[in-house]
This record gives structure tokens, C-alpha cells and sequence, in this order.
């Protein structure tokens, strides 16, 4: 009986060590927000995905799909402000739009994917302009 109790122990610690190395393998990874702990850079990187994901599509059916739902349901979500995401597609271009922090599109805190491109800002978009301007010989 001794002998089986020395298993049964053995067996136990193997346990016990398993699980306090899956928990610290847990604490370890990190989440999406401490990957990306800005709202705004959360939001393009999942635009990224999600423009990837339209050509990957785009691909095996031979088209761009009439909506996002084609993707089905985790990839389409609202924004990080909640917010359904805007979708256009004009033959093989493609657009995402998230409305930005002020939940209003068309405005300059936009976040915008075009053809795989991700841009943060309608000003960024005028400030990169902008600079090409300045260093245009």
C-alpha cells in the first residue's frame, strides 16, 4: 500500500508543476490590448486582418464578396468605438473604413484600408501629401 500512495504522490506533484506552468504560460501571453494598447492602432491592425482576409477571399472566389458577413461572424464586428465598419468594393479595389474615436464618418479621425493600405487619418493622408510636395525636386 506504501508503494501505491509513493505513485499517487509522484502522480499529484506532476499535476500540482502542470498546472502552475500552464497558469504562468498564461500570464505570459500577451493580450490584444497589451500588444496594441492604443484603440486607434487596435483598429487598423484589425482592419489589416480584415483587408487581408477580403483578398484571401477575393482569391478562391475570384471576386471581392458583396459584404463583410461572407466573412463570417468573428471577423466581422464593430469598430473599437462600436461602430459597424463601412465596406466598398469597385471591382478587385476594396475599402474598409472604421468612423474613429468621434464615431462619425467622414471626419479626420477616420481610419481607412484601401487596397491593402492602411491609413490612419484623412490628415495624414494631407500631411504625407504634404511632404511628398516638399521634397518633390
Amino acid at each position: 500500500m506504501a508503494a501505491h500512495h509513493k505513485w499517487l504522490f509522484v502522480a499529484a506533484l506532476f499535476l500540482v508543476g502542470t498546472l502552475v506552468l500552464v497558469r504562468r504560460a498564461l500570464v505570459i501571453v500577451d493580450t490584444e490590448e497589451d500588444l496594441w494598447p492604443d484603440p486607434r492602432a487596435r483598429q487598423a491592425v484589425h482592419l489589416g486582418v480584415l483587408s487581408r482576409r477580403l483578398q484571401a477571399y477575393a482569391r478562391d472566389h475570384g471576386a471581392l464578396p458583396e459584404n463583410l458577413a461572407a466573412l463570417g461572424a468573428p471577423l466581422v464586428q464593430p469598430d473599437e468605438w462600436g461602430v459597424a465598419i463601412w465596406y466598398q468594393r469597385a471591382g478587385p479595389v476594396l475599402q474598409l473604413q472604421s468612423a474613429g474615436p468621434d464615431r462619425t464618418f467622414g471626419t479626420i479621425d477616420d481610419i481607412e484600408v484601401r487596397d491593402g493600405t492602411t491609413y490612419e487619418s484623412k490628415r495624414a493622408l494631407y500631411l504625407a501629401a504634404q511632404d511628398s510636395a516638399r521634397r518633390a525636386p
